[in-house]
């Protein structure tokens, strides 16, 4: 019997050391601070840690590349639909909240805003890419999202004809046709 509270202290410990305890407390799998969830700051100056990056296949970071997707295309004055190409870079920062910086680069399709399914991006006289940055405020286990900043620029012509990375495509925040080639 005084082995078995060894090995659990032990265990207890090693936790600790990794960062999945806060004080002792365990988390259950996949939620904040347990395994496989998001890992919580242990101590109070690790709150002001630099960002660190993502997976874009992170449930966390699909929902929320759902979410800006959205977004964009009800506040956007085209006429058309929007849909991310390329995932550029997925950054988390944990302080009092989640944040996610996300810089994704997005082609017009040939949807209608009133259209709501998967469409091809558009060639020709209406081709348009843009690269957009969005800082978003989520808790998407209680989906909850606020976007807090958002720039977005034209990419030039010469640039967006550029064959795009196939790494990503099949993830379901991204339309899963095949890439564009020249």
């Amino acid at each position: 019997m005084q082995g078995e509270g060894r090995k659990h202290d032990d265990k207890e410990k090693k936790l600790k050391d990794d960062g999945q305890t806060l004080e002792g407390a365990t988390a259950p799998v996949g939620h904040p601070g347990g395994p496989g969830g998001l890992q919580l700051p242990t101590k109070e100056e690790d709150i002001y840690k630099c960002p660190q990056n993502e997976y874009a296949g992170d449930s966390s970071a699909e929902s929320t590349l759902k979410y800006v997707t959205e977004e964009y295309n009800k506040k956007s004055d085209d006429l058309y639909n929007f849909r991310i190409i390329r995932i550029l870079d997925i950054e988390s920062q944990v302080t009092d909240h989640m944040e996610l910086h996300i810089t994704v680069e997005m082609q017009r399709t040939t949807c209608f805003k009133t259209e709501k399914s998967t469409c091809d991006v558009q060639e020709g006289e209406l081709y348009k890419q843009i690269r957009c940055y969005f800082s978003v405020y989520t808790m998407p286990w209680l989906e909850r999202y606020k976007i807090l900043r958002k720039k977005t620029a034209a990419v030039p012509e010469c640039l967006g004809a550029q064959v795009v990375s196939t790494k990503l495509w099949g993830h379901p925040a991204i339309n899963s046709n095949p890439p564009l080639t020249q």
